[in-house]
């Protein structure tokens, strides 16, 4: 009868729970949430889907959380309704190449809770051309097929709905800066600067009317000394197909320094490049979203040549720093965790598992001397009631012997490897840096990693001594509340963690090169070591560069043709690169943790403009 009684209790417990559940998800009436792309395209963007959320409420006071959860990808927007608000902000969950469910969008309150979800077509997942502009359909020409469509297809997005962060464009290959451009919020300019320092590329829009020219944020990114506008009329074909038809109005300039004159026409210049980090900004002195210039022959190859450079995520893979796993592109992963430099006392990155075989071979030897041993010689002895006594001590002796394969890690301190790329250029006020971190957490609990300014973070993989599990966890924790942060980071004892992440770094000028190329002066406060100096398609071998030093530039360096393509950079360029690695006490990303500096590396792409350059 007691034991019906209690199971009766049961019962109505979980029933007034489930009521309560429910009342939760369905007490929602006056609560509005809504997800819409971010951008207006036929199809989804490669890696990151950049949403506007809009909550609003016409109830009692709300607080609480707007939640995503996807694969490898978890976040917490802290958000307040007081009664007739309505509230947006943007987002940026993660797309991966291969997921198993659907991304889930939950907005939890005080005063009820409400679910959507959102299934990539992963069929429709392609490239943006991304036309900033205040009327859709402006870019629709570049799809007028050719291999240019089954690149990349055109997007738009509006002034003042853009993304605030770098990632928010990582799907685009190119950006065109149309009409209402000029109008773009600090936040939302700074957010496409930082795209193009990763290996974005920009294009900047003439004609008539070019306001950009004289917007102080794009002073020292703007290719050209704009002079007036001019009017001229088609007479014969342009460079790379490009085909003018009737007349038209440009307004031309002349390089600055640093700037490469792709194109003229009729003795003006008609497209300048300035490179800026990994990317560059291209200036058109026509307005390729009006007519005439609309219908020109020829923009489909010369946008395709703009769109092909690799961004900052292929080079940081190229050099070794970061890998990509099938199931999440987004942010990198770290190569298996070679050493990069001797090995310290306590590295829980060196702890391996016994293979599979000795532990078989152990267990087997145990289950031997416990059982038929064990019994059989007490039993010869006449002594079978001292088995309550050796069975224990047995017990005791190999569970040491398997103590003594993770004594490392129980000893071992919360120890952090950060591997990655921070690339500054001079013209770029703040750099970026792209990156993984690997860290081991010798007892569980919760954790706040200290992290600053980062923009972007994801899961990678979770595992626990003695456990090979490739399944991503949402265990960071993480909020954004306008800065992303982990404040509580679950783990369990002796547990390996990995993310990925993108983080603002310090940018502006770090080192300048001799007017003759033979010298190079550190202006940073950083010691860099392995250093090279990338100079017209070549690199030259440095020493160390202390802060303030002066150093020669050494003979041509014969590098991986993983550099190939940074040098290239260069080549007949005028801007030079400065390359090495930084200290350990340079840490991107957690700040709680002792740095392993033979798994450390922060390698460091510095571009600057050379002197007296036309």
């Amino acid at each position: 009868m007691g034991r019906l009684r209690l199971c009766l209790i049961r019962l109505l417990a979980v029933l007034f729970g489930a009521v309560l559940a429910a009342g939760a998800w369905s007490d929602s009436r006056d609560l509005d949430f809504d997800l819409q792309p971010l951008f207006e395209a036929k199809g989804s963007p490669m890696h990151v889907t950049p949403y506007l959320v809009t909550v609003g409420n016409r109830g009692p006071e709300a607080r609480g959380n707007v939640v995503v959860q996807g694969q490898g990808f978890a976040m917490r927007y802290p958000i307040e309704l007081p009664r007739g608000t309505q509230k947006r902000l943007i987002i940026y969950p993660t797309e991966p190449q291969y997921r198993m469910s659907p991304t889930s969008y939950i907005l939890e309150t005080n005063q009820g809770n409400l679910r959507l979800q959102r299934g990539t077509n992963y069929e429709a997942q392609t490239w943006y051309a991304l036309a900033i502009s205040d009327t859709s359909g402006v870019a629709s020409f570049l799809q007028q097929g050719g291999e240019y469509q089954k690149a990349m297809i055109d997007a738009y997005g509006r002034p003042g709905r853009l993304p605030d962060r770098a990632v928010g464009y990582l799907g685009c290959r190119l950006v065109l800066l149309g009409d209402g451009a000029e109008r773009m919020s600090d936040p939302e300019v700074r957010a496409l600067q930082d795209y193009v320092l990763m290996g974005g590329n920009v294009v900047m829009l003439g004609g008539a009317s070019t306001p950009l020219l004289s917007d102080p944020r794009w002073a020292s990114w703007v290719p050209i000394r704009p002079e007036r506008p001019k009017t001229l009329t088609a007479k014969g074909a342009a460079k790379m197909g490009l085909q003018p038809k009737g007349t038209f109005t440009l307004t031309p300039g002349t390089p600055v320094a640093g700037a490469k004159l792709l194109m003229s026409y009729q003795n003006e210049a008609l497209a300048v490049e300035k490179a800026v980090g990994l990317g560059r900004v291209v200036y058109l002195s026509v307005n390729a979203f009006e007519e005439p210039a609309r219908y020109w022959a020829g923009w489909q190859p010369f946008f395709r040549a703009l769109s092909l450079t690799e961004g900052g995520h292929e080079f940081a893979k190229q050099l070794g720093l970061t890998n990509t796993d099938g199931y999440n592109s987004t942010l990198p992963a770290m190569y298996s965790m070679s050493s990069n430099g001797p090995t310290v006392p306590g590295d829980p990155f060196q702890a391996q598992m016994p293979a599979t075989g000795t532990i078989l071979a152990i267990l087997l030897i145990y289950f031997i001397l416990v059982v038929p041993v064990n019994l059989l010689l007490l039993r010869k002895m006449g002594r079978g009631e001292l088995a309550w006594i050796t069975s224990p001590i047995i017990s005791i002796v190999f569970a040491g012997i398997f103590f003594r394969f993770a004594a490392g890690l129980y000893a071992a301190d919360l120890s952090t490897a950060t591997r990655g790329l921070w690339v500054v250029d001079e013209a770029a006020e703040s750099g970026q840096f792209l990156g993984s971190t690997q860290m081991f957490f010798p007892r569980g609990g919760a954790y706040d990693l200290g992290l600053d300014s980062v923009e972007h973070i994801v899961s990678r993989r979770a595992s626990d001594y003695g456990a090979d599990d490739d399944r991503l966890f949402n265990d960071l924790k993480a909020i954004d509340d306008g800065r992303i942060r982990v404040p509580g980071m679950q783990v369990r004892n002796l547990s390996f963690h990995e993310f990925g992440f993108q983080q603002r770094m310090p940018g502006g000028k770090m080192f300048e090169l001799s007017a003759d190329g033979m010298s190079v002066t550190n202006r940073s406060n950083l010691t860099l070591s392995n250093a090279r100096l990338l100079l017209d398609g070549k690199a030259y071998k440095l020493d160390d560069l202390k802060p303030g030093a002066t150093v020669r530039r050494g003979a041509a360096a014969e590098l991986w043709m993983d550099w190939q393509t940074m040098m290239n950079m260069t080549k007949n360029s005028p801007r030079f690169a400065v390359t090495g690695e930084l200290p350990a006490s340079v840490r991107p990303g957690p700040q709680v943790g002792r740095i392993v500096p033979s798994y450390h590396r922060i390698q460091l792409m510095a571009f600057g403009a050379i002197e007296g350059a036309k």
